[in-house]
């Protein structure tokens, strides 16, 4: 019998990666600008920013990402109250389906943020540059990149940018529509405790008490943060407490003591440590490290003439 093949056609193809960067700016950060020729992805995962794009001035808030074309200036800068983390994404795409991005600004759905994380956490498995370094011309490989690594990229990015085309498209077609008798999965519970989690870091979180503000039982509770986050309530709890902790050293309004009491550690010198266990840096050589960065940053940017 004879077997025919069949074509893949590809509506997206990503041919280069240029830059991958998650960024935890200071609150008075401004970038002067840059024009090239490959596309450019921002998206703000926490905070706000002010986007220039073309002769466009907007205002980003979490959740949303906007896209610059090939050759269109474009600026960023803190709002001057809020430090944000942006994730910016450069890369090498001449399918013609990519003009669906221009003048667009995009909200990400939680399929979508999952995609941007993967495609984060993948670049610093594989790559040995610090994606918080703007002034990186190259993404240097690991001596030992994970087997795939490159290649994941590339497909995580593809299928960002078909599932926010298909996204739009299916959203010009139809109205939306009210679901009845949606069961209440775990995945949603999950959000829902994650969200109590960051609405509440400057209390002291503990099991029982999320338990019960949750209406679960401590091991389906375990057992669904397991499942999602592969971590105990109890380590992302923490974990979220230093990332709220770094901001508010980016924003510069308090001083070490002060953020150790607003965010319930019990000193700190145990807000210290728990700092150092989880970004191998103290919270002073966190605030060192990350304002160095950015001046040289602001260094390297063109001087206007005159």
């Amino acid at each position: 019998m004879y077997y025919r093949p069949s074509p893949l056609n590809e509506d997206i193809t990503i041919k280069q990666i240029y830059t991958i960067h998650y960024f935890e700016y200071y609150k008075d950060y401004h970038f002067s600008g840059e024009v090239h020729d490959f596309w450019e992805i921002l998206y703000v995962d926490k905070g706000e920013v002010l986007v220039t794009g073309g002769d466009r001035r907007l205002n980003l808030q979490s959740g949303q990402l906007i896209f610059h074309k090939p050759g269109e200036f474009h600026s960023v800068s803190a709002n001057g109250t809020i430090a944000p983390n942006t994730i910016v994404i450069s890369f090498d795409c001449s399918s013609p389906a990519m003009s669906y991005f221009e003048n667009k600004l995009l909200y990400a759905d939680d399929k979508e943020k999952d995609m941007i994380a993967r495609i984060v956490a993948e670049a610093r498995a594989v790559y040995k540059n610090d994606l918080n370094d703007p002034l990186y011309r190259q993404l240097e490989l690991k001596k030992e990149p994970p087997f795939g690594g490159c290649q994941l990229i590339k497909l995580y990015l593809e299928l960002l940018l078909i599932g926010l085309i298909r996204k739009g498209n299916f959203a010009e077609r139809h109205q939306p529509s009210i679901t009845i008798g949606h069961k209440y999965s775990s995945e949603k519970m999950y959000k829902n405790i994650v969200n109590y989690i960051e609405n509440n870091l400057t209390r002291p979180l503990n099991v029982p008490d999320i338990c019960r503000s949750n209406m679960l039982s401590r091991s389906s509770l375990e057992r669904i943060f397991r499942k999602y986050s592969g971590m105990s309530v109890i380590q992302y709890c923490r974990k979220e407490k230093i990332e709220r902790a770094k901001l508010l050293i980016r924003q510069g309004t308090l001083n070490f003591t002060q953020i150790s009491d607003l965010l319930c550690f019990n000193s700190l010198h145990y807000f210290s440590r728990a700092f150092k266990q989880i970004t191998d840096m103290s919270p002073t050589e966190y605030a060192i490290s990350t304002k160095a960065m950015i001046d040289h940053s602001l260094e390297a940017q063109p001087k206007p003439d005159g």
